[in-house]
């Protein structure tokens, strides 16, 4: 990410522990950490509050499901309180 002007660390959070999400974060954001907190997934990106915001998608699944969609890369992965592991991929 090029450095103009003041760069901060957001979170994000998603909508869906399990299925497709849809993130509004200011344009060329670098998700740089996944975590769980309070039963959410939640996303740590670096931003310059100042761009624009557009959206991104990240598709969130259990481990053993199929991984039958194209997606750019894999953020992390995230162990819940419940036991249920889970993996997010920006898409």
């Amino acid at each position: 990410m090029e450095r103009k002007g003041r760069v901060v660390i957001y979170k994000y959070l998603l909508d869906r522990v399990r299925g497709l999400n849809k993130v509004s974060m200011p344009m060329n954001a670098n998700v740089i950490a996944v975590g769980a907190q309070g039963g959410r997934v939640v996303l740590w990106a670096i931003v310059d509050p100042k761009k624009e915001k557009i959206d991104y998608m990240f598709r969130s699944i259990f481990t053993g499901d199929s991984v039958d969609f194209d997606y750019e890369y894999s953020v992390g992965t995230v162990q819940l309180d419940s036991g249920l592991v889970c993996h997010v991929f920006r898409v």
